[in-house]
């Protein structure tokens, strides 16, 4: 995380030197809504807050209801800088010039699929026909991967967009889908 900070204060500083004139009263970051709102700024204002002290420069969370409205705000050029999944990021760079400054090397996306814990589903051959919950269409790891999944295998379900990767998790504990698709990282939170 240190380094990734550093390489971001490195990339800001340079913003904090532009002419006063042609510096925004503040930056814009957007932030695909994997969690609730407010999980998402006790995750993220952390980090905004250390770069605003060691930039002097003003960031703020411009909140999305959910993936789809993230994906909205995100392709009409919104956000000054944004995280996103891969997916999300191949279809700003073509539509609005977004460019990465990360990448996270240590981890390959994967995604997971999910079932309550007195669930008697064992395999993904048992969901066939069934509702499973995924954040979005456009959720690469916790949904495009796992239909993926499902079609290589002839597996026909019905899916349930839910708009987060909190909703998913819901979803299933409270039955209303039979799974659902997420990432670990969503899971373990």
């Amino acid at each position: 995380m240190r380094v990734i900070l550093l390489f971001i204060l490195l990339i800001l500083s340079s913003l904090s030197t532009q002419a006063a004139d042609r510096q925004p009263a503040e930056y814009i970051v957007g932030i695909v809504p994997q969690f609730g709102m407010e999980k998402t700024h006790d995750i993220w204002e952390p980090v905004l807050e250390y770069l605003r002290q060691h930039t002097h420069l003003r960031f703020r969370i411009h909140d999305a209801i959910d993936i789809p409205a993230f994906e909205r705000r995100l392709l009409d050029g919104k956000f000054d800088m944004a995280y996103m999944n891969p997916f999300h990021f191949l279809l700003a760079n073509r539509k609005q010039g977004y460019i990465p400054l990360l990448r996270d090397h240590a981890r390959m996306l994967s995604g997971i699929v999910v079932v309550r814990k007195d669930s008697p589903l064992q395999s993904l051959r048992e969901l066939e026909g069934k509702k499973v919950a995924f954040p979005s269409p456009n959720a690469l790891g916790a949904s495009l991967m796992i239909r993926a999944a499902f079609a290589r295998q002839g597996i026909r379900i019905v899916p349930r967009y839910v708009g987060s990767h909190d909703s998913v998790y819901l979803n299933v504990t409270t039955g209303m889908t039979s799974a659902g698709g997420g990432v670990q990282k969503t899971l373990d939170r």
